[in-house]
C-alpha cells in the first residue's frame, strides 16, 4: 500500500512539474519560446504540422486576425507578436477563444491553450500597442506541441501593420 502511494505521488509530482495541460507558464514570456522538455530539442520548423499561418490587418480597429491550421491535432500552443529581431512580446490578444487564455508578460501578452483539449484550427485576434505606427513590422512566434517529444517553434514572415499577408513559416 505504501509503495503504491509513493509511486502515485511521484507520478503526480512529475506531471505537475513537467506538464502544462492548462497552458504555458509565464517564464516563457521572453527568449526562444522553446519548452523545457528534458533536453529534447525542437523539431526543425520545416517539419511543422502547421499548414496555414494567415494574417489580415484590419486598419479600422488596428488588429491583426490570425488563422492557424494544422495537419495533425495540436496539444499545446503559445503565440506572441514581436518586433522583428526582438525577443519580447508586444501587443495583446482580444476576443480570446474559449480553448485559450492570456499569459500576461511585462511588455506584451502571449496566448496559450487552456486545457489539454486538442485542436487543428485556431483563430486569434491581436491588437497592436499604441506605441507602434503603420510602418512598424511585427512577426508572430508560435510554439506548437503535438506531444512531449514533438514540438516546434515557428516564426511567421514579417509584415507591416498596414498590409494583409499570408505568412510563411521560417
Amino acid at each position: 500500500m505504501n509503495l503504491f502511494f509513493f509511486v502515485f505521488a511521484a507520478c503526480q509530482l512529475t506531471f505537475h512539474i513537467y506538464a502544462y495541460p492548462n497552458g504555458a507558464p509565464k517564464k516563457v514570456c521572453t527568449g526562444s519560446m522553446v519548452p523545457h522538455h528534458h533536453h529534447i530539442e525542437p523539431q526543425p520548423p520545416t517539419t511543422s504540422p502547421i499548414t496555414k499561418f494567415y494574417t489580415a490587418w484590419n486598419p479600422d480597429n488596428e488588429t491583426i486576425s490570425i488563422q492557424i491550421e494544422s495537419n495533425q491535432p495540436i496539444k499545446g500552443i503559445f503565440v506572441q507578436g514581436r518586433k522583428i529581431d526582438g525577443d519580447e512580446p508586444l501587443g495583446t490578444f482580444i476576443d480570446i477563444p474559449s480553448v485559450t487564455h492570456l499569459v500576461q508578460c511585462p511588455t506584451g501578452d502571449g496566448i496559450t491553450h487552456s486545457s489539454p483539449q486538442k485542436w487543428k484550427q485556431l483563430e486569434l485576434t491581436w491588437k497592436k500597442p499604441k506605441s507602434m505606427n503603420s510602418q512598424d513590422q511585427v512577426q508572430f512566434w508560435a510554439t506548437i506541441v503535438v506531444d512531449f517529444q514533438n514540438f516546434w517553434v515557428v516564426k511567421s514572415a514579417s509584415t507591416e501593420l498596414n498590409n494583409q499577408n499570408s505568412f510563411t513559416i521560417e
